[in-house]
């Protein structure tokens, strides 16, 4: 120890060395007070004194759990607000959980032989006082210990702390021994309470001499109904924390036996005053060696472990208590106990610490005592129900087989939260984790992944559709980000939604959902369309950029599958396709959904409107609601970290449940650092899961208006929204999206359509260019695709039934396209998109067969005389030329202008375009 003080000097924390002194001798005058009170040995004594009742006694820490526990949670807010803990920690501690101890005292010297009674119920009320004094300032002290004592130099503070408090506290049960063998009761318990009283006020002097500074920054109290309701996404985010919960609660079970140990010494063995002090020191003496050994323990292998043994401690204690015939096999099970109280003390918090955000230590310490409390409570009770029952054997075989379960279930079913973050409930068994490990081709790096080849079924696919579906469609009004604007009050849907639905505090997005009931959804109808519109694939938005999932999830609440429509949407589709050997895509939108509903903030700013944030927290939006937090995902009641965590368990989930050839990301920014690992992990995740499945997959890698590719440019295909910014002639494999809306990509009233032929054009340029193109509808919110919406798809399914030998399966000519491009152009915001409501049969496209020896020339509209394809001048040697889905002849000469065909001299059977089908000799 002798070096101690200049490491200690090391930890750069003001006034660090008498912080740590006086806080210290605190913890260490605390805990030798609590030796001459144990409630594990002297107060089951004292009641046993006054009572016959084994119920009685295991109220004791019935009482106390319930006490000291419960008002954690409710104080964590208050004391996250106050920028000094000590003044709140000395007053409440001084008055509510130390005065209480020597008034035990005075009431046993008044009624313990003239009332017993009295004395019993008094003593429970002050006892019932004092716990819950300290658990009022719990949360407090917790937070002041970690501002001046530093993180690195915790382990040492409360080990030398706990151990020497223990050492004490030896001591201490050799005095107790002293004096239940030579004061006579009552008189002998009040002097001991009279003595801990004492010691606790020179403590409390100790604690007060405490020199904390004042946090430069804290968090406002907020309403206390808020604080509360955001608890259950704490508990819906952490799978694994919710298995240490159970497994831990088994602990707490098992140790209801705890109080029991002593005094079934002393009614069974007849045991002595002195021999009761015996018992009292061993229980301590092994704590005060062991505390610091566990701590060591705990920071070496993990407090899983360290609450592992605990459990099976309390298996081995039981197991001497029901073979002991003398005091030794008593004094080696409470020596066992002790052991269990140790490894339980070090290691119940600290593994809670693992689990919690650094800012919400106090609520996570919180919630996990309120959540254990009924157990805590109920326990001990059970306990002495057994005991009084059946016998003390009987209660110490079930408390052994309730440790022997909970030691099982730390060991292999609670992962070490140090090492192993929470496993989300998606994640692959090991088995078939160890096969794809196996079977792994693709490693998370951009030189693994940019090798995967595009797949042949995608490049001769060229059409595909999907669907942007979702609760914006319910108020049908503004367009797919309603739910945003209506909480910026700049904004006209935030007016219009105020003049229907009120104010957001009073109808808020979520409120849509029950609107969202998707009553006329068909799978089979849309499938059927799907495969009659000529797609390839097909699917629609999973989640849009308000998070609100279209599939039965299990990763999160706010799906489909549990709330609105309680359907697997989804999942309908994903079936009905496969029936129809059409291929699946899964575009996911939700990735930018962090702060996305704040007014003013978007992806690439990172700034939020505080003025309107302010209002809608003054007026009580459900915008910032805690009880809300895990869908509206805004920093001020949630955390990024646990929104990216969800988003991996999400996307991995859709993965493994559907099993989609075709996958893209709207939005997000994956090459940033602290994202682009966890990207490379998701993408390879995915190409193996193809190698696993027998399926060539593919993702969409889309140019955003940032004109940052979601991933590395060299891999999967680059996605154009709307054709934005794309090149006239781009090099690589790629796709244009759009929306068959001319306003929204969701479904508003009054939106207008794109017609077939706008449609086609679009179809048949990007084909002609070496692209494809995926198309977007706009469902309604009872989940019918309307008749605006369908006749386009269909005239452009019944030309791809006549002419579709133009597009499917081909590849770009050397000429892609003649005509006017600069007409298909438009420029708005900076950006250039293209557009095709103007094409005309002046537009000519090229396609030609894999084999080279075809060639498809088309015109993007009926042609009225005489139409020349000038890339096929006189030096190409043709030998046939026909109209497709006709057998007409067809008029055609050959000049150094080009291909001339007779146009005006043929019939057409559709309106939109007319494709010629060129054959070399």
């Amino acid at each position: 120890m002798a070096a101690e003080p200049a490491r200690m000097t090391e930890a750069g924390t003001p006034n660090f060395r008498w912080n740590f002194t006086v806080n210290v001798l605190d913890n260490m005058l605390y805990a030798l007070a609590a030796s001459l009170v144990a409630q594990e040995t002297i107060l089951p004594l004292l009641v046993s004194k006054l009572s016959d009742s084994p119920l009685l006694i295991g109220l004791i820490p019935a009482l106390y759990s319930i006490s000291y526990y419960l008002p954690q949670l409710f104080m964590a807010n208050h004391a996250e607000g106050l920028r000094r803990k000590l003044p709140f920690v000395v007053v409440f501690s001084g008055f509510l959980q130390r005065l209480p101890i020597p008034l035990i005292g005075l009431c046993l010297l008044l009624f313990a032989e003239s009332n017993a009674t009295m004395a019993l119920a008094l003593f429970f009320a002050l006892f019932a006082v004092s716990a819950f004094g300290g658990g009022i300032v719990t949360p407090a002290w917790y937070t002041m210990i970690g501002k001046v004592v530093p993180v690195r130099r915790r382990g040492v503070f409360f080990g030398i702390a706990n151990g020497g408090g223990m050492l004490m506290g030896v001591g201490g049960a050799l005095f107790v021994g002293r004096v239940l063998e030579e004061v006579a009761y009552p008189n002998s318990f009040a002097w001991l309470f009279f003595v801990a009283g004492g010691i606790l006020l020179v403590s409390l002097v100790c604690l007060a001499l405490t020199r904390e500074p004042p946090s430069e920054d804290v968090k406002r109290a907020g309403n206390l109904r808020q604080y509360l309701r955001r608890l259950p996404a704490i508990l819906r985010a952490q799978h694994n924390y919710r298995r240490y919960l159970l497994s831990y609660s088994l602990l707490r079970v098992s140790l209801m036996s705890t109080s029991f140990f002593v005094v079934f010494g002393e009614q069974s063995l007849q045991l002595g005053g002195a021999e009761v002090g015996l018992l009292v020191a061993v229980f301590i003496g092994t704590q005060a060696l062991l505390q610091p050994l566990m701590g060591s323990l705990g920071d070496r292998w993990g407090h899983k472990r360290n609450l592992s043994l605990a459990a099976l401690s309390i298996v081995l204690a039981s197991g001497c208590a029901l073979l002991a015939g003398d005091i030794a096999l008593v004094a080696l099970a409470v020596s066992l106990l002790a052991c269990a109280i140790s490894c339980d003390s070090v290691s119940q918090y600290n593994i809670v610490l693992e689990f919690a955000p650094t800012a919400e230590q106090p609520t996570y310490i919180g919630l996990t005592n309120s959540i254990l409390a009924p157990v805590t409570f109920a326990a001990p009770l059970l306990g002495g129900w057994i005991a009084a029952q059946f016998g003390y054997n009987a209660l110490f075989a079930a408390s052994a087989g309730a440790g022997l379960v909970a030691a099982w279930l730390l060991l292999h079913w609670v992962a070490e939260p140090r090492h192993n973050p929470p496993a989300p409930m998606f994640a692959p068994t090991k088995e078939k984790q160890r096969r794809l490990d196996m079977s792994q081709a693709y490693a998370a790096n951009w030189d693994s992944l940019t090798k995967h080849e595009v797949p042949a079924w995608f490049s001769d696919s060229k059409f595909g559709l999907y669907a942007h579906w979702g609760i914006y469609a319910v108020p049908g009004f503004g367009n797919e980000w309603y739910g945003k604007w209506m909480y910026d009050p700049n904004h006209e849907i935030h007016q219009r939604h105020s003049e229907r639905f009120g104010n957001p505090a009073d109808f808020g997005y979520k409120d849509f959902i029950a609107g969202f009931t998707a009553e006329h959804y068909d799978a089979d109808d849309w499938a059927d369309l799907f495969t009659a519109s000529g797609a390839r694939y097909a699917g629609f938005s999973l989640a849009h950029h308000d998070g609100f999932g279209l599939w039965d999830s299990d990763v999160y609440r706010w799906n489909v599958g549990k709330m609105g429509p309680r359907r697997d949407l989804y999942g309908e589709l994903a079936a009905a396709l496969r029936r129809r050997d059409m291929r699946l895509v899964a575009p996911f939108h939700i990735v930018r959904g962090f702060n996305w509903f704040l007014p003013g903030w978007s992806q690439w700013n990172q700034r939020f409107d505080q003025a309107a944030v302010q209002r809608g927290i003054d007026e009580g939006w459900d915008l910032f609601d805690p009880d809300y937090s895990d869908f509206y995902w805004v920093q001020q009641t949630s955390q990024f970290d646990d929104f990216f965590a969800q988003w991996q368990a999400k996307v991995r989930e859709v993965i493994d449940k559907y099993q989609p050839e075709l996958m893209w990301f709207d939005g997000g920014k994956f090459r940033d650092e602290g994202f682009e690992e966890t990207a490379l992990e998701m993408l390879a995740f995915y190409l193996n899961r193809g190698r696993e499945w027998g399926k060539d997959v593919l993702v969409l890698n889309k140019l955003p208006v940032s004109m940052q590719y979601n991933f590395h440019p060299d891999f999967g295909v680059i996605n154009f929204e709307s054709g934005r910014d794309r090149p006239a002639n781009y090099q690589r494999a790629w796709n244009d999206d759009m929306r068959i809306g001319d306003q929204s990509w969701g479904w508003v009233e009054g939106q207008r359509y794109h017609q077939g032929h706008t449609l086609l054009c679009k179809l048949i340029d990007c084909t002609a260019r070496g692209g494809t193109m995926m198309l977007s509808l706009s469902p309604t919110p009872d989940g019918r695709i309307p008749r605006s919406q369908r006749e386009p798809l269909l005239q452009m399914g019944d030309w791809l039934r006549k002419y579709g030998e133009a597009i499917y399966e081909t590849v770009p000519y050397s000429t892609h396209a003649e005509g006017d491009d600069s007409k298909l152009i438009v420029e708005r915001r900076g950006h250039k998109f293209w557009e095709y409501a103007n094409c005309d049969a002046s537009d000519r496209r090229y396609t030609q067969s894999k084999d080279g020896r075809t060639i498809y020339a088309m015109t993007l509209g009926i042609p009225r005389g005489a139409v020349t394809f000038a890339a096929l001048r006189t030096g190409l040697g043709i030998e046939r030329v026909t109209l497709l889905g006709s057998d007409q002849p067809v008029l055609w000469t050959q000049s150094p202008q080009g291909l001339t065909i007779q146009a005006d001299a043929l019939r057409y059977d559709n309106n939109l375009a007319a494709a010629w089908k060129i054959q070399l000799r």
